[in-house]
């Protein structure tokens, strides 16, 4: 039925399966995910017919949810489009003196503004970087846009300074935010707006993790360097996908363990920005982010 034995399916599975390989999830194991894989090849059918044939529904198929969802009962299905976190990442810049005013940033050094995303196995899936420090956040997402991020319909976790976008999914200003603010007691959430704000910074804290991780494996990212302006301008990207290749193939260097845990310090606001978005995208998503606030608080106060 998969084209090939069973003997030769055992193999191919454990060839694929091990450190940083294929992993299961909460609905489809591993094994699943890899016959159905072979017989919507195989015979070319759609996600309905594998879902009958395997007796899964077709969105467990066709729509892959991350597990960091799919696993958190306050995530899911609220955040079920969401496949990660995006932010910008400042790096030190060295600049020739002629152009290094376009690189001070809002604190006062020169820096490149790297726009960066990232899953939630902390591994980086999408990078723009080269930009200069004055260079906002919500700037760098719309040229990313422009240079051809298409997401389809799913979603990215930002701050509040990236603004509202189709693609975008950001907290309520001038709400409660950071996690230790709801730790106990009388800090709980006290309406779907906090609610919202605290799940989406607990979710969204993986690309302040996976920066953090990276500084610290590699620090000539908060030294700088002195090499061509090119060159550090590259440094960044090369070396995300050292750090994913890591994630995969020692899943067990625990760097992120040896971290003190300040990634949940910035601010959710993020740089007070003009509104670039369309006015109804922007009214879409503001809408958008209400109905899931709304249902997130729905079944919190049914607990």
């Amino acid at each position: 039925m998969l084209g090939m034995g069973s003997s030769t399916f055992r193999e191919l599975e454990k060839e694929l399966i091990g450190p940083g390989s294929l992993a299961g999830g909460k609905y489809i194991t591993v094994t699943e995910r890899l016959a159905i894989f072979l017989y919507m090849c195989r015979f070319a059918v759609t996600c309905r017919q594998a879902a009958d044939g395997f007796g899964h529904s077709a969105t467990s198929i066709g729509t892959p949810v991350a597990d960091r969802i799919t696993g958190d009962p306050g995530l899911f299905p609220f955040f079920k489009d969401v496949i990660g976190a995006i932010d910008g990442s400042h790096v030190p810049a060295h600049a020739p003196l002629k152009i290094r005013d376009r690189f001070w940033n809002r604190k006062g050094r020169t820096s490149f503004n790297v726009l960066a995303a990232c899953d939630f196995d902390m591994c980086f899936i999408y990078i723009l970087g080269g930009w200069e420090g004055s260079a906002s956040d919500s700037l760098l997402w719309q040229k990313a846009q422009d240079a051809g991020l298409k997401l389809g319909n799913k979603k990215l976790l930002g701050d509040a300074g990236f603004g509202f976008s189709s693609n975008l999914l950001i907290p309520y200003r001038g709400v409660r935010y950071h996690l230790k603010e709801y730790s106990v007691g009388t800090r709980r959430p006290r309406n779907e707006k906090e609610l919202c704000n605290r799940r989406h910074a607990g979710a969204r804290n993986v690309i302040e993790r996976v920066f953090g991780v990276l500084q610290a494996r590699f620090k000539i990212l908060t030294t700088g360097c002195h090499f061509a302006l090119q060159t550090q301008a590259d440094l960044f990207p090369a070396l995300a996908v050292v750090h994913n290749l890591i994630r995969q193939l020692d899943p067990d260097n625990d760097i992120e363990g040896q971290l003190l845990d300040n990634t949940d310090q910035r601010s959710a606001a993020g740089e007070e920005q003009p509104q670039t978005t369309r006015t109804a995208e922007a009214r879409d998503a503001a809408a958008h982010r209400d109905r899931i606030a709304k249902r997130m608080w729905t079944k919190y106060r049914r607990q």
